[in-house]
């Protein structure tokens, strides 16, 4: 009967040892698990910027080189200390520069180099890849809206400059 008593004390100490492995070895997974969801939460829009909008357009290009098109978009802002790191526009990070003006400038090019078939029947289109979509785009933005990030104090924020306004088309040799 005391031998009964010792082993099922045994077999409580072993569970005892199993239930604290087993919460050690799932402790770490679980806090993995909620660092992955905390790092990919949605970028959060700034209600206002440090600096004010003065201007921003969007303007189509073409020339150059046979095929060459795309959309030049530049960017002027009030505050010539603020920098401006990239822009979110039509499913894309475009990364912006500061000209010798002092305005922000990106370009956004349509050109594929890749022959695509058009035709009446759809049949006969068959073999044309579809444009690839980047999936984790962090924002939704409609037709010629964007978003633009910027730096202070080391921290990225992010803000949607609404709609960009249309330019004249530039035409180069």
């Amino acid at each position: 009967m005391i031998y009964a008593f010792v082993l099922v004390y045994q077999k409580k100490q072993a569970m005892k040892s199993i239930k604290t492995i087993s919460l050690i070895l799932a402790l770490p997974l679980v806090l993995i698990s909620f660092a992955q969801c905390a790092s990919n939460k949605p970028f959060k829009l700034q209600q206002t910027a440090p600096f004010a909008i003065k201007q921003a357009i969007s303007q189509n290009y073409l020339g150059g080189r046979q095929g060459n098109k795309g959309e030049k978009i530049t960017i002027t802002i009030s505050d010539s200390d603020m920098i401006l790191d990239s822009l979110f526009y039509k499913n894309r990070k475009l990364k912006l520069q500061r000209n010798a003006e002092g305005d922000f400038t990106c370009k956004l090019s349509f050109s594929t180099g890749k022959h695509y078939t058009m035709h009446e029947n759809p049949q006969e289109e068959y073999g044309n890849k579809a444009p690839i979509v980047d999936a984790n785009f962090p924002f939704k933005l409609t037709g010629n809206e964007a978003v633009v990030s910027y730096l202070k104090n080391d921290i990225t924020y992010y803000y949607n400059i609404g709609n960009l306004a249309k330019g004249k088309v530039i035409i180069y040799p």
